[in-house]
């Protein structure tokens, strides 16, 4: 039976080749799963039978090989890339900072990065910059995800709005004042109601970012872009926190991109 079906598949593979499967029942001698009925034979409904398939296919169903990976890479067409990967930490301290909103103060030397209110005070914009994104233009964006870590723990209710800053090379971070929010945004943004954050060093699913790739599309899309240039993130949310590690208190946020190059 095993070898029937291995027939079938190389028959459905070879369809243009008029491949047709045959079973030869011509000497029915009655038999059970367990008998032997010889060389090239198989007990199948009750019968030795000759099985193979006919010598126009070009396959040999004895020795077909698995049929299940190449049948899923043709889904994705003969001449797909690869998927990759790619995962960068924030490596420079002036790579994330903190803007309080409406004053315009830039903080860059923060030990933690709190999104939303700061000391329950003050909305602040988050910016976090990725560095060395090497990933070529015209290539497609399949998935992007920052992972944080909490720094303190926060449990109320809060809404985020991510975006990217729309520029195909952002520069680091600097404490000029409105440094952060000057930045010109995505067209694009992502809505994100993290799950509260009872615990400080966690770094699991919630708190992983939503899918970032149309954010991560549209800047790698923009004129200028060029493998190994830097990606912004801004982060706005209202009246609550979320508080994770920063690059200079913690274990620095980090983005991973999964992409398939054109």
């Amino acid at each position: 039976m095993i070898r029937i079906l291995a027939g079938l598949v190389a028959c459905l593979a070879m369809a243009a080749a008029g491949c047709s499967l045959s079973v030869d029942v011509d000497t029915a001698v009655t038999c059970t799963p367990s008998s032997d009925c010889g060389e090239g034979r198989e007990c199948v409904a009750g019968l030795c039978q000759t099985i193979g398939v006919v010598p126009d296919s070009g396959i040999d169903a004895e020795n077909l090989p698995d049929a299940t990976a190449p049948m899923i890479d043709a889904m994705a067409g003969p001449d797909a890339a690869p998927t990759m990967n790619l995962t960068r930490s924030v490596i420079l301290g002036s790579d994330d900072a903190e803007e309080k909103v409406p004053q315009a103060i830039p903080l860059l030397t923060s030990a933690d990065l709190e999104i939303g209110l700061d000391d329950g005070v003050d909305l602040q914009r988050v910016g976090i910059r990725f560095q060395n994104i090497d990933i070529p233009p015209d290539s497609t964006i399949l998935e992007a995800r920052i992972q944080f870590t909490v720094n303190t723990a926060s449990i109320d209710a809060i809404n985020v709005v991510i975006t990217a800053q729309a520029n195909d090379n952002a520069a680091t971070f600097t404490d000029v004042p409105g440094n952060l929010t000057a930045r010109t945004k995505t067209t694009a943004n992502v809505a994100w109601k993290p799950n509260p954050w009872p615990t400080i060093d966690a770094a699991g699913s919630d708190q992983r970012t939503p899918d970032l790739a149309s954010l991560v599309t549209e800047v790698t899309g923009l004129g200028g872009w060029a493998s190994g240039n830097a990606i912004v993130f801004l982060f706005d949310a209202d009246d609550h926190v979320r508080d994770a590690d920063s690059s200079e208190g913690g274990v620095a946020p980090e983005l991973t991109i999964r992409y398939r190059e054109p």
